[in-house]
C-alpha cells in the first residue's frame, strides 16, 4: 500500500510539472515563438530561437525559484515584506541576465537607418518593460499556483479532520446506543424471573441473539431486511414481559435497500417507555415501508399518558437524531407529534 501511494505521489508531482511547464510555454513561448517567425531576419539567422527558449529557461528559473523556495518561506509564513523584497531583487538579477544574453545570443539587425542613441536607450526600456511585466506575471502565476496548492491541501485536511471527527461521533453514539439498549433488555429480563422463569430463559436466548447483532454484526449499512428481522426478535422480548399483541408490526417493503443499522428501536423503545403499553386495546403499532425510489418510512404510534414535568424521548431519541445527521444529513427526517392520549413519531429516509 505505501509503494502505491509512493507511485501515486510521484506521478501527481510528474503531473503538476508538466502543467507549469505547459503553462509557461503558452504565456512566454508561443507569443515570441509567433513573434519571430514573422521577422524574416531573425528566422534567416537561425538563432533567433536560441533567444526565445533562453529567456523562457530564465523565466522558469524564476517560476520554480519562487514556488519551492520562496513564497513557501515568506508569503505563506506572512512575511509579505520580505516576500516583496526577494521577488524584486530576484526579477533584477533575472532581467540582467536576459538582457546579457540576449544580446548576446541575438545578432545585430542591420538598421536601415541612423537610430539615435536616445531612440536606442527608449528601445531598450522598452524591451527591459516588457520583460519585467513578463516577470511580474511569472511570479504571479507561481504564487497564484502555490496559494491554491497549498488552499487544496488546507482544505483536504479539514475534510479528513471532519470525516475523522465524524467517525469517532458515531462510534461515541453507537456506545451510548449499545449499553442504553442493554439496560432496557435486562429491566425487560428482570421483570421476567418473576413472573416466567422459562419466559425469561427464552428472554435470555433471545437477547444472546440481538447482542450478537448488535456487537459483532453491525457493519455500517445492512439490508432492510435484517434490520426488520432485528426489530421483530425486540419486539418479541418486549412482548414476553408486556404479554403478546402488545406490538403491532406491519411492512410494506418494495425491494431491500441498505441502511444504517439499529435506528428503529430507539423509536420502539421509546413507545414502551413512554406509552401505555398497557392498554391491550391500544397496541404499539409500527409500520415499515419502502418504495421503488429506495424511501423508508418507519411509523410508531402508541398511547400515553401525558405528564406534566416529562415530555416523551430522552438519550434514545437525541442519540437517533444525532446518528440521522451525520448519516444522512438532508436525507433524513424524523418528525414526532402528541395529539391527546396518542403519540407519532415517523422516520423518512432517502437511501438513494
Amino acid at each position: 500500500m505505501t509503494s502505491a501511494m509512493d507511485n501515486t505521489h510521484k506521478r501527481r508531482k510528474w503531473v503538476t510539472f508538466l502543467i507549469h511547464l505547459l503553462t509557461i510555454s503558452i504565456l512566454l513561448v508561443l507569443p515570441d515563438l509567433l513573434f519571430g517567425v514573422s521577422r524574416r531576419h531573425w528566422n534567416s539567422t537561425g538563432v533567433w530561437a536560441m533567444s526565445i527558449y533562453f529567456k523562457a529557461m530564465v523565466m522558469m528559473v524564476v517560476f520554480y525559484t519562487e514556488y519551492y523556495f520562496i513564497i513557501g518561506r515568506t508569503l505563506l509564513s506572512k512575511r509579505i515584506w520580505t516576500f516583496v523584497g526577494i521577488s524584486l531583487l530576484l526579477a533584477l538579477v533575472a532581467l540582467t541576465v536576459m538582457c546579457v544574453g540576449q544580446n548576446y545570443l541575438m545578432p545585430p539587425r542591420p538598421p536601415k537607418h541612423e537610430i539615435s542613441t536616445f531612440n536606442m536607450i527608449l528601445r531598450q526600456a522598452s524591451f527591459m518593460l516588457r520583460d519585467l511585466g513578463l516577470m511580474v506575471l511569472v511570479i504571479g502565476l507561481s504564487v497564484a499556483l502555490k496559494l491554491s496548492e497549498n488552499w487544496a491541501r488546507i482544505e483536504k485536511r479539514h475534510e479528513q479532520l471532519l470525516a475523522s471527527q465524524k467517525a469517532d461521533e458515531l462510534q461515541n453514539l453507537k456506545n451510548q446506543l449499545n449499553p442504553h439498549f442493554l439496560f432496557n433488555t435486562l429491566n425487560t429480563i428482570y421483570a421476567l424471573i418473576a413472573i416466567s422463569p422459562e419466559k425469561a430463559q427464552d428472554a435470555v436466548h433471545e437477547l444472546s441473539t440481538l447482542l450478537r447483532y448488535v456487537l459483532y454484526e453491525n457493519p455500517e449499512k445492512v439490508r432492510l431486511s435484517r434490520e426488520i428481522a432485528f426489530l421483530k426478535s425486540y419486539a418479541s422480548l418486549m412482548e414476553a414481559r408486556m404479554g403478546e399483541g402488545t406490538v403491532r408490526l406491519t411492512c410494506d417493503v418494495k425491494g431491500d435497500p441498505e441502511v444504517a443499522p439499529m435506528l428503529f428501536v430507539p423509536l420502539v423503545e421509546n413507545a414502551f417507555k413512554h406509552g401505555n403499553a398497557l392498554d391491550a386495546s391500544r397496541p404499539i403499532e409500527v409500520a415499515i415501508m419502502s418504495d421503488p425510489d429506495g424511501v423508508i418510512t418507519c411509523s410508531i404510534t402508541n398511547s400515553y399518558l401525558p405528564k406534566a414535568d416529562k415530555a416523551p424521548g430522552g438519550i434514545g431519541i437525541s442519540n437517533l437524531k444525532r446518528r440521522l445527521h451525520l448519516i444522512y444529513g438532508e436525507d433524513a427526517s424524523l418528525s414526532t407529534k402528541a395529539d391527546g392520549n396518542t403519540y407519532r413519531a415517523i422516520l423518512k429516509i432517502k437511501t438513494r
